[in-house]
């Protein structure tokens, strides 16, 4: 058994130039700033609902990734297996790519209407293990860890998103953003590894995104009708996105105390800052008051 689970000299058998590739752009499915980008365009242009508890899925796996790949200190498959050199020093056990896409296209799969569209997710989810198998960066242990743990965080967002717990989530709304404060209090108290920038960053911007949420939910309130506005409404949403991303980049070498407020100006920007734009200009509209 531990064999099977740790040891990866079989990898190079089976690759070629083409399944390279091929897996490449697989897993680049699972990059922090693709999800980022595809997250934004689909709560402003798809499903708000949907797409905020994705949000929430991917910060939220995140966080708890980051904690157990610093409690559990277990080294990756040998470098000269990697095909993948972005991993830099980081830890193996569980693997963050199929923890997130577990939890995050599994999610997507549950609420998609067409079967065929849920297949595609499925699919997406087994490539990005496999890609994470295939790239070398990961062990059959790390990637069997990351599904689980995937699981579980899955299993949790679909129960609390459950319709006979709908009265639940409108007299107790404040539930999540303290759910995501209580999290990110614990990680930062009990936070195993040396550095700290991580939680602190990842919850901050949990915070503040179901923070902003909140108050979209309160004095915003947008939907989508016209699916063309909508979408347009997401590709302008996606393009301030990537201006804030470059202004992260540029401040990635500075101070926590530099880049928390950035973050937490990332969190607002999606929840509201970008819905009360788009509805100025006129590409959302806000739902009627009852």
């Amino acid at each position: 058994m531990h064999e099977f689970l740790h040891n990866m000299d079989w990898v190079e058998a089976v690759r070629s130039v083409y399944l390279t590739s091929f897996f490449h752009a697989v897993s680049g499915l699972g990059a922090s700033a693709f999800l980022l980008l595809f997250l934004v365009f689909g709560f402003l242009a798809i499903n708000k609902v949907v797409f905020a508890r994705a949000i929430a899925i991917v910060l939220v796996s995140a966080i708890i990734n980051d904690w157990l790949k610093n409690y559990f200190h277990d080294p990756r498959p040998p470098e000269a297996l990697w095909l993948d050199p972005s991993i830099a020093d980081t830890f193996g056990f569980p693997s963050g790519h199929v923890q997130v896409a577990v939890a995050l296209w599994l999610w997507l799969a549950y609420h998609v209407r067409q079967r065929w569209g849920a297949l595609l997710l499925v699919a997406l989810t087994v490539g990005i293990a496999l890609s994470r198998l295939y790239l070398g960066v990961h062990d059959v242990e790390d990637v069997l860890g990351g599904a689980a743990i995937g699981f579980v965080i899955l299993a949790v967002f679909i129960v609390w998103s459950a319709e006979r717990l709908s009265q639940v989530r409108e007299r107790y709304s404040v539930l999540p953003l303290a759910a995501a404060m209580t999290l990110t209090l614990i990680c930062i108290t009990t936070w195993p590894g040396a550095e700290m920038r991580n939680p602190l960053l990842l919850g901050g911007l949990l915070c503040a995104f179901w923070f902003g949420y909140r108050i979209e939910g309160r004095r915003v309130r947008f939907q989508t009708t016209d699916p063309a506005r909508s979408s347009l409404a997401g590709f302008v949403g996606v393009l301030g996105m990537l201006g804030l991303l470059g202004i992260l980049a540029g401040l990635r070498n500075g101070s926590s105390l530099q880049l928390v407020p950035a973050v937490f100006l990332v969190g607002l920007y999606i929840s509201v800052l970008a819905p009360i734009l788009m509805v100025r200009l006129g590409l959302l509209e806000r739902k009627s008051s009852m």
